[in-house]
This record gives structure tokens, C-alpha cells and sequence, in this order.
């Protein structure tokens, strides 16, 4: 028994992916040049395209969980490297989407959701 505890506590302690100095970067640097500029218009088309798919999930946290991984994908397919502002995009230029997709999440702000 003392074994399993002691294997579980080696385990738990395991190899850790932080092996660099205190705050050094942990990837590749990205330049502003490199980051993709996101088409907010694309953004909106998407998020347009979301909601029937949204809507047919049973809870709030499955359709935050199903919208998480289709922006992921989304996201990827559109080769946006950095962060991407959904809020200020959306706000910008479909608010009346980023409501829609909000009160299906039971949000107000894409901030409090990503």
C-alpha cells in the first residue's frame, strides 16, 4: 500500500514542461508581422452560421463547449496566430450576432466567456 501511495505521490510530482527560467517564453516569439489580421466579417459569417447549431444544444455549457471547439477549428482553418478580440470584433461589426450568440450562452460579454 505504502508502494501505490508513494508511486501515485512520484506521479503527481512528474515531469513538468516548465523547464526554462522564470519568465522566459515558453514558445516561439511571434511578431506583429506574423500575426494574422482576423476578417471580421468571416468572424460574423461564422458566428451566424453557429447559431441554429447552438440552439439545438440542451445547456449552456455544451453549447459553450461545442462553440469553443468549432472556434478553435474555425480559427485554425483561418490561420489567425495570437489572440483573437472576438468582443471588440463582434461589437464592431455584428452586434446583432454577438447578442444572439451571447443569450444562448447566458453571457453578456465574449470576455467573460473566453
Amino acid at each position: 500500500m505504502l508502494l501505490v501511495a508513494a508511486a501515485f505521490m512520484l506521479g503527481a510530482c512528474g515531469d513538468s514542461a516548465d523547464s526554462g527560467s522564470p519568465g522566459a517564453p515558453s514558445g516561439p516569439a511571434t511578431t506583429a508581422a506574423a500575426v494574422s489580421a482576423v476578417d471580421a466579417a468571416k468572424l460574423c459569417d461564422f458566428l451566424r452560421s453557429e447559431i441554429p447549431r447552438l440552439s439545438a444544444v440542451g445547456s449552456e455549457v455544451g453549447r459553450l463547449a461545442q462553440l469553443t471547439g468549432h472556434l478553435y477549428t474555425w480559427g485554425e482553418e483561418q490561420k489567425v496566430v495570437g489572440k483573437m478580440d472576438v468582443e471588440q470584433l463582434t461589437k464592431q461589426s455584428c452586434p446583432d450576432v454577438r447578442a444572439a450568440v451571447l443569450k444562448l450562452l447566458g453571457e453578456d460579454s465574449f470576455s467573460n466567456v473566453f
